[in-house]
């Protein structure tokens, strides 16, 4: 495993292969690596801890389908970061999970996703379509927020999803695939 703020704020640091023997990348590893552009996540990683990422400079990230989960501000504040890849095996979105990627420009949610956190995408100005599946039972609060881009698709044709208080401020558009 990779400890908690085992890398953290190492700004020299600019590519990271985490070898196949890592299960877990700790709380804050990489936290603000500055210059860290590119990372390789092994398919034995089964949990990416909180703040891992944040505030590095990854371009894409392909999260492999071991993880399930994508702690709380995982990869906030990676404004450099244009496209990620969320395997099918994801059930949660955390909190704060990719907030103020400016960079993101799309990002596809699977259909085994149920919740998306807390200000999980906010501020990822760069999006401009996102799909909410009809998976998702719970969007938390300020999910999407300033989104100024963003034209949401939200599928409720189950009327199962609850939405939190002002999950899509500031969003382009939102439209419901059921009318409420």
């Amino acid at each position: 495993d990779i400890g908690s703020e085992a890398f953290s704020g190492c700004s020299g640091l600019t590519s990271v292969e985490i070898p196949t023997s890592v299960i877990e990348i700790g709380w804050g590893a990489f936290e603000e690596c500055s210059r860290l552009t590119s990372v390789n996540i092994p398919t034995s990683v089964t949990e990416i801890g909180g703040k891992a990422f944040k505030e590095c400079s990854i371009f894409t990230v392909e999260i492999p389908s071991s993880v399930t989960e994508i702690r709380w501000g995982a990869f906030e504040g990676c404004s450099w970061m244009t496209s990620v890849e969320i395997p099918t095996s994801v059930t949660e979105i955390g909190s704060e999970a990719f907030k103020g990627c400016i960079g993101l420009t799309s990002v596809e949610i699977p259909s085994s996703v149920t919740e998306i956190g807390s200000e999980a995408f906010s501020g990822c100005s760069g999006l401009t379509s996102v799909e909410i599946p009809v998976s998702v039972k719970k969007i938390g609060d300020e999910a999407f927020k300033n989104c100024y881009n963003l034209n949401i698709v939200i599928d409720n044709t189950k009327n199962n999803v609850k939405v939190g208080k002002d999950a899509f401020e500031g969003c382009k558009s939102m439209t419901w695939k059921k009318d409420m």
